[in-house]
């Protein structure tokens, strides 16, 4: 037997039910003893049960309380009164716990065990802990997840309608996209821990998680300050679930690794979830939506994307020296499709003409080429033209660029025609009129959702959206109000 303390603040939805609610829902627990007591901002409760019971009484507890009280702190500990055999692993646990605690406040980099794998730890307020921890594990634009001590830790810092709130305080606390507040120095001046702007240094959105385990918990019981938690994954993206694969993995950036004795069940990423217009979708790539009756597809992938079987214009493009797509050779390309040699020469490019003209001959050889009808691939284009984005740092770099860029414009189209199955979109025309990232990107998002609109129209049916593009949640929503408007079924 074992005796956990709960301690739990917070502001009742319906204070007079929830007392009464609680007890209720403890008294039909088959457990030794539970103890209640009030406290000035909340309850504490004291159970004694089995080990193995607790595990399901914890996430029992936490649903039960999201319906009855706007979560400002949970904390769970073991009892005081207990035998001192445990009193003493308790005083070696906190001792580590403190000395990881200690370690994060400083900036430092450390590494714990948890129930999928092992997860990379530094302190989410440190700029400099940020910019060394994308240093060390090499991801140097790609937006960070973060772990927050409390629902009002959240509140102070990201915006959230009641559906993401109701998401991050559901069951097992899974990631969900966000977007930061902006906030003003004096706002900022008045919080003791903000997010470092290095945690998504592309645009506001960030992913973001409420405590998940016993382990974060007694972090959080100790520090106020939120966590950047990274799954340690192999090269193949492949959970890390042992101590001697970490290491081999990450060197030495690490100045701690709680190398717990937690059992691995299932060594899975752990999940996140994005609101789109209204509904919970779980961002992974290889979900792939059943095309519901009536409808027909729209796929906006990464390798390509189609609207009713209909391809996006096929490009021919440069590759890099590695074999791999980039913005700016995605853009010379886009160049070279749509315009002679001459004039491109004559546009303020970040290539010298001999460049440009080595590039041209390799291109007009088929030397390093590849083509593609990929959504992304005009994103890149877009992004490398406006002198935004040459060097693609990782996948869909150029979509969370678009994000923090688009506005809607719906007097202002992209030429566009439909013929032998396939969709031709101008964007070279429009470029050389107006080549900032902002007019270009908008124009490119309400182009391609009028384009489905008139489709779905045009064939009586709805529409089925899948494609991990979609998860560029301006572009997705939009096309699901116009849908909406004409009164066209969406499926997503």
């Amino acid at each position: 037997m074992q005796t956990y303390q709960y301690t739990i603040k917070g502001k009742p939805y319906q204070e007079i039910d929830m007392k009464e609610s609680i007890l209720s829902f403890l008294s039909k627990l088959d457990v030794k003893n539970i103890t209640y007591k009030d406290t000035k901002a909340g309850f504490v409760l004291d159970v004694e049960a089995d080990k193995d019971f607790f595990e399901t009484f914890d996430r029992d507890l936490l649903t039960k309380l999201v319906t009855l009280i706007q979560i400002e702190s949970y904390s769970k500990k073991l009892h005081k009164n207990i035998k001192e055999s445990a009193i003493n692993e308790e005083k070696r646990s906190n001792d580590i716990f403190h000395t990881c605690i200690k370690l994060l406040a400083r900036g430092e980099i450390i590494a714990i065990k948890e129930k999928n794998g092992f997860h990379i730890l530094c302190n989410a307020s440190k700029t400099k802990a940020v910019q060394t921890l994308r240093e060390q594990i090499n991801i140097s634009r790609k937006p960070l997840p973060v772990v927050f001590k409390n629902l009002l830790s959240i509140q102070k810092l990201v915006l959230l309608s009641k559906k993401e709130q109701d998401l991050i305080q559901s069951q097992n606390h899974p990631f969900v996209i966000a977007k930061i507040k902006n906030l003003h120095r004096l706002e900022r001046d008045r919080y003791k821990y903000t997010l470092s702007a290095q945690i998504n240094p592309i645009n506001k959105r960030i992913e973001i998680s409420l405590p998940f385990s016993d382990q974060y918990n007694q972090f959080f019981s100790e520090i106020a300050f939120p966590l950047i938690s990274i799954d340690a994954k192999t090269e193949d993206g492949t959970m890390i679930i042992d101590k001697d694969t970490l290491v081999k993995t990450y060197g030495d950036i690490f100045k701690y690794i709680l190398d717990s004795d937690i059992t691995i069940k299932n060594p899975q990423p752990r999940v996140c979830y994005q609101i789109l217009y209204g509904k919970a979708k779980q961002i992974k790539p290889e979900t792939v939506i059943q095309t519901a009756q009536n409808s027909f597809d729209v796929i906006l992938d990464n390798e390509q994307s189609t609207i009713a079987n209909l391809h996006l214009s096929p490009i021919k493009i440069l590759l890099d020296e590695n074999n791999q797509q980039q913005p700016k050779y995605s853009a010379l390309s886009l160049l070279f499709t749509n315009l002679p040699l001459d004039e491109i020469l004559a546009l303020d490019l970040p290539f010298n003409a001999v460049e440009i003209k080595q590039l041209h001959k390799n291109w007009e050889n088929n030397i390093n080429t590849q083509t593609t009808t990929s959504l992304l691939t005009l994103f890149d284009a877009i992004a490398s033209l406006s002198n935004q984005l040459h060097t693609k740092t990782f996948d869909k770099e150029s979509v969370f660029l678009a994000e923090a860029h688009f506005e809607v414009c719906e007097e202002d189209l992209l030429d566009y025609n439909i013929a032998d199955n396939i969709i031709y979109i101008d964007i070279i025309n429009a470029y050389l009129k107006n080549n900032k990232l902002k007019h270009l990107i908008s124009r490119l998002v309400y182009t391609l959702s009028v384009i489905i609109c008139e489709i779905a129209k045009e064939k009586n049916l709805g529409v089925t959206l899948n494609g991990t593009l979609l998860q560029y949640r301006d572009l997705t929503e939009l096309i699901i109000e116009k849908l909406e408007d004409e009164g066209i079924a969406c499926f997503y």
